[in-house]
């Protein structure tokens, strides 16, 4: 796949960040679907990782609170350990998040846009943080988009256990009701 990016980049000269754009609206679209066509007022938990698939995630993020989706979006690791396109993208969703902060604090009327509550977790204690407060609530879907095709070491630390808590949930969501 990286293959391809580079040169869809180099003999098509499509911008990579407008090929992260259009992965991050798939991937929009793929959970309006999964929840029946609209995404307001639900909510959707997104885990990001530093590369490029985390800046995927955090436009994907960006996308669905414009379509009225409560974000919670969780990256492993803190923005300013971000480089290129996924920084761009991570700039991009905290930008519009305080946009529509601001928006918000001007009491202008009830729309159909979301939020984007954005957590940084970079340690064990941020984990457990995270675990005792949003992992606790529940999500009308969960977008994994800590790594990308390009993964060639063994995931260990903070991201195993976010790896695990996504396939935990999605083991919870596949079991027939008792």
């Amino acid at each position: 796949m990286r293959e391809i990016d580079r040169l869809t980049t180099d003999r098509f000269g499509v911008p990579s960040l407008t090929l992260m754009e259009n992965a991050a609206a798939a991937v929009a679209r793929a959970v309006v679907n999964a929840l029946s066509g609209k995404v307001a007022p639900h909510s959707v938990l997104i885990f990001c990782g530093k590369g490029n698939n985390g800046g995927d995630g955090a436009a994907a993020g960006r996308l669905l609170a414009t379509a009225g989706a409560r974000v919670d979006l969780v990256l492993i690791g803190r923005i300013d350990e971000t480089k290129g396109d996924a920084r761009v993208n991570f700039d991009l969703m905290r930008t519009w998040n305080e946009a529509e902060a601001l928006r918000e604090a001007r009491a202008r009327p009830i729309t159909e846009l979301g939020l984007i509550n954005l957590f940084e977790c970079d340690s064990e204690k941020g984990w457990e943080q995270l675990l005792a407060s949003i992992l606790e609530a529940p999500h009308d879907a969960i977008v994994d988009a800590l790594f990308g095709t390009g993964l060639t070491r063994p995931v260990e630390g903070l991201h195993r256990q976010a790896i695990d808590y996504i396939n935990r949930q999605r083991l919870t969501r596949a079991a027939p009701p008792h």
